[in-house]
């Protein structure tokens, strides 16, 4: 949990108060209180078992703006989450920085990938 408390100039006794808040937060959610959906019709289809062909991930990250200062953490936050996806079995393509004319194009590229069973996630990254 520490990687979801700020790592900015704190003091170590705030940064576990942060850290100990955080945790009360998580242990008080509950799957209980998580709404389930309706219960849907049984179909013909019930007992199918899905399964990947195929799982490809394009992630996309932008670190530079064109009115604004560069941003640091897109890039490093993109390569976390590959390697996540990756631990899924996804095969995973990280780009930074495009033009909007090669995001267009990388995209439409990306969906010829995606023929029957394969998963795939598109992920453009830009805080």
């Amino acid at each position: 949990m520490e990687q979801f408390v700020g790592q900015e100039q704190i003091c170590e006794s705030c940064r576990n108060g942060e850290l100990e808040n955080l945790r009360e937060i998580m242990a008080s959610m509950s799957t209980s209180a998580i709404e389930r959906p309706p219960e849907l019709p049984e179909s013909e289809h019930d007992d199918e078992v899905l399964v990947a062909t195929d799982k490809v991930a394009l992630i996309i990250s932008n670190c530079m703006y064109q009115h604004l200062p560069k941003l640091v953490t897109p890039l490093c936050d993109a390569e976390t989450l590959a390697t996540a996806l990756q631990d899924l079995k996804f095969k995973t393509v990280t780009l930074a920085d495009l033009t909007l004319a090669e995001m267009k194009y990388l995209i439409k590229e990306y969906k010829k990938l995606l023929g029957t069973g394969v998963y795939g996630i598109s992920i453009e990254y830009c805080f």
